[in-house]
């Protein structure tokens, strides 16, 4: 079963790289459905929208811009300045108080991968970024994503926390080191998701210890001092994370959860109504086709869910 996911997952990539598929995905009368539901439009103004109706509503809310491959310091530039002005137009309309919003990078968008001196450059566009967060009282997390960048990123992350202590850091269950940079960061904020299961030597190659491995993650992170953020719709993991939590007694405004922007919404609803901090990962911008494509492949089951998105009206 594991080897037919991978499988599918790959002929997923390659299909999405096909013209056919984005244009039907594009068309009017079937892509905006599916787009709409997951992506909070391409613009800062659908992105603060976004924020404020979720806010309404009584979630937190962090925003991630979605970006094409970055090839230059100027398309880095550009990035950065886009995170600083949302954070200008989310405090600007009141949305930012008591950590309701955050803002969630890659250091790849501010241009770490482009050559010797991208960590230099990352690290100054993120200290921007972190400084106009913390001017209107916005959270900052730091993703981790590809496996050759994780020491680099989590390099910024410990270099933004000398005058930053409040930063994040997001870590994915499904990489094999993992375990060990969650010992390290506990008592940290820290976002745990699970990852794509892969056949690199990397990472686990089933669901089933992606599944627990963040489960011992979790263990780790609930047990200490700081922010456990736990990033999945896995109603199953949910399930253990509030066990775990309800334990250790651990007071419901030192830890929250995080699922992605129109997913298992009725899940939200009783999160938050219970009293437990759930915030929405809410992604915006022009490159969300390869996001929703991303989406698919790393989790084929997904597919039922955009064809529901398709179909529901």
């Amino acid at each position: 079963m594991p080897a037919a996911k991978a499988v599918l997952s790959a002929s997923l990539r390659r299909v999405a790289r096909e013209g056919r598929l984005r244009r039907f995905v594009e068309a009017p009368t079937m892509g905006h459905e599916i787009v709409n539901r997951y992506v909070a439009g391409e613009s800062l103004g659908s992105a603060v929208d976004a924020a404020a109706e979720l806010t309404f509503k009584r979630r937190y809310v962090c925003l991630t811009s979605l970006h094409s491959e970055i090839d230059s310091e100027e398309r880095a530039k550009y990035n950065a300045k886009r995170y600083r002005k949302l954070l200008r137009r989310l405090g600007a309309a009141g949305l930012t108080s008591g950590g309701r919003c955050e803002v969630s990078f890659q250091p790849a968008a501010l241009g770490m991968e482009l050559g010797s001196d991208g960590a230099a450059l990352a690290l100054g566009h993120a200290r921007r970024i972190c400084r106009d967060a913390a001017n209107v009282g916005a959270l900052v997390t730091v993703e981790t994503h590809h496996p050759e960048t994780v020491d680099l990123t989590l390099e910024m992350v410990a270099d933004l926390r000398e005058d930053f202590p409040g930063i994040g850091v997001s870590l994915q269950a499904a990489l094999r080191r993992t375990e060990s940079d969650v010992r390290e960061q506990a008592g940290q904020r820290v976002r745990l998701w699970k990852g794509p299961a892969g056949s690199g030597s990397d990472r686990f190659r089933h669901a089933a210890e992606v599944d627990r491995a963040f489960v011992r993650g979790l263990k780790v992170l609930m047990a200490q001092p700081g922010t456990p953020v736990v990033a999945t719709q896995d109603v199953r993991l949910i399930d253990i994370a509030d066990a775990l939590a309800r334990y250790l007694d651990r007071p419901r405004d030192q830890y929250e959860y995080q699922i992605r922007y129109g997913v298992r919404p009725e899940t939200q609803a009783i999160i938050g109504d219970r009293g437990d901090r759930c915030r929405v990962y809410v992604p915006f911008g022009e490159d969300w086709y390869a996001y929703l494509i991303s989406r698919v492949a790393d989790d084929p089951t997904n597919v039922g869910d955009l064809l529901k998105a398709t179909f529901a009206r």
